[in-house]
């Protein structure tokens, strides 16, 4: 599945918030987790992106 299609999928069921940004995505989840993702990382290695050990991600 297209990673814009599973998006757009957790959006509508409430399941995060994502802002983008030129170089930055922003994230919030329901249990207040917060994401800042390099915006490159974020579209080239979605997998690897939700990660505190890469130098591309935080979490709060």
């Amino acid at each position: 599945m297209p990673r814009a299609v599973y998006d757009w999928i957790l959006h509508a069921l409430g399941k995060r918030e994502l802002e983008k940004y030129e170089t930055v995505v922003l994230e919030e989840r329901p249990d207040g987790t917060r994401w800042v993702i390099d915006r490159q990382k974020y579209d080239e290695s979605p997998n690897r992106c939700y990660t505190v050990r890469e130098q591309h991600s935080a979490r709060r």
